[in-house]
């Protein structure tokens, strides 16, 4: 057995997308027993997923910053409309965004998940 580690940043971003599958799995079982409606699934996999940024799911809570492109203040201050506040992470911090909508369903060696 391997000494206790730090988790990578892949593996973080592996545990959150692994349950966020279970939640698929858990409401389409619900749909097909026919306690739920589509729409309350539907619903209840986005309160799945709020529940796992929160920290109340198992995994630890994760934070959720905006981070606008570059641009975007320009732009949207050239339209005379209001704009996305820019926020810089720690560099401490463990960001597992960017492709948790690929790794959904891709797995890292690009072949599709089951």
């Amino acid at each position: 057995m391997s000494e206790p580690r730090e988790l990578t940043p892949e593996e973080c971003r592996e545990a959150f997308l692994r349950q966020v599958r279970a939640c698929i799995g858990e409401w389409q079982g619900i749909v097909e027993s026919g306690q739920k409606s589509p729409r309350d699934a539907i619903s209840g996999v986005v309160h799945s997923v709020l529940c796992i940024l929160d920290g109340v799911s198992g995994l630890p809570g994760f934070a959720v910053v905006p981070r606008p492109a570059a641009e975007d203040r320009e732009y949207h201050q050239e339209m005379d409309e209001n704009w996305w506040p820019e926020h810089s992470l720690p560099q401490e911090a463990v960001d597992i965004a960017g492709s948790l909508h690929e790794g959904l369903y891709w797995k890292a060696d690009g072949t599709r998940r089951a």
